[in-house]
């Protein structure tokens, strides 16, 4: 079951990491931290555990496939097509940077493949921290310490309709999308219902939310409002300056039907690198968004989950947090997402 409390425990404090994924390439196996003990190994759906010591091991500080390891290595024909190839996963295939195809999938495909190991650690982050910060967000966070409850919406594409999560594609753990997980983690803080007015669609950009905002929510109206694009903005080779007034104009419409809405400017992770015809300047939205929330003063704050996934791409590959293998989170990933919004509003999951 999910545990909205827990689950959330930000990766970035204390010294447990609760369901890391991973996708293994060789058998040793990329994660955030030194390990200093395994507490489990399983699948990402949490059917199967593995066995210590038959199935891997604790070396030098990390985990280890050994031979005979009922963890799969990803198949060669998956992690390496040969020039020429099809897509071995389906019909839908993108442009390797490297030549050749990068292979693609929607649904729980990925998912199946990929493992989670929850240990300890010695280790620091030293990465980005999302945080609060003095005077932002003043009437949200009010409303935290007054235990009232309230309406966060959330305008976006794939990444906020939830594409590829657990929930979605009707597989184990089901676990919700982040914007559900925001709001069930607010709903405990505050002791009462925090609602959840998602609108995200699938392959859309913020020039369509510029089109959609104002009917998507005249009707419901938002006390906090998220603004969640970039990814198919910048592979869309939408000027970036383009971008930015559009995510500015949604921003304005929400504040014409509620004068007192707050505003959370969500940057985009990142797509994987080797598709080549889909990466763009999808680094170079976070700055604009974080000054685009300085233009709005304090009713307004950047969620930076470029700088979170650049960090998290430095020490685990693509593979292991991906949905569809080009721009779609996992269900990691999406937890991210929820611990990075939540910590900008104040509020952490219980323990690690």
């Amino acid at each position: 079951m999910y545990d909205a409390l827990n689950e959330l425990y930000p990766i970035w404090r204390g010294r447990r990491v609760r369901r890391e994924s991973f996708l293994p390439t060789d058998r040793t196996v990329s994660l955030l931290y030194p390990v200093l003990g395994i507490e489990s190994v399983t699948d990402l759906r949490g059917e199967r555990t593995f066995v210590p010591g038959r199935d891997y091991v604790l070396r030098d500080g990390g985990l280890f496939l050994p031979e005979g390891s009922a963890i799969r290595l990803l198949p060669p024909e998956i992690a390496c097509p040969p020039a020429g190839a099809p897509n071995p996963l389906g019909e839908i295939s993108f442009a390797s940077a490297s030549g050749g195809i990068l292979p693609f999938a929607e649904g729980h495909v990925f998912h199946d493949m990929q493992y989670a190991v929850t240990y300890t650690h010695a280790g620091s982050w030293d990465g980005p921290i999302p945080a609060p910060r003095d005077g932002r967000l003043p009437l949200t966070k009010a409303r935290i310490r007054a235990r009232r409850g309230f309406t966060v919406g959330l305008l976006g594409d794939s990444i906020g309709a939830g594409a590829n999560s657990s929930a979605l594609t009707g597989v184990p753990p089901f676990a919700p999308l982040w914007i559900e997980q925001v709001c069930l983690r607010l709903s405990l803080a505050v002791g009462t219902t925090v609602r959840c007015v998602n609108r995200s669609v699938g392959g859309m950009d913020a020039a369509w939310g510029r089109s959609a905002a104002t009917g998507a929510f005249a009707g419901d109206v938002p006390d906090l409002f998220l603004i969640e694009f970039g990814m198919n903005d910048a592979s869309g080779k939408t000027d970036r300056l383009v971008f930015r007034d559009n995510c500015r104009a949604i921003a304005e419409q929400l504040l014409a039907l509620n004068p007192d809405v707050e505003l959370l400017f969500v940057s985009t992770t990142l797509p994987n690198r080797m598709a080549r015809d889909f990466v763009s300047d999808h680094e170079t939205h976070e700055p604009l968004l974080a000054a685009l929330a300085d233009e709005f003063g304090p009713r307004a704050d950047l969620v930076p989950m470029t700088s979170l996934h650049r960090y998290l791409l430095s020490k685990k590959s693509f593979w292991d947090m991906t949905g569809n293998n080009v721009n779609h989170p996992n269900d990691f990933l999406v937890r991210v997402y929820a611990q990075a919004i939540l910590a900008v509003l104040g509020i952490e999951g219980g323990r690690a």
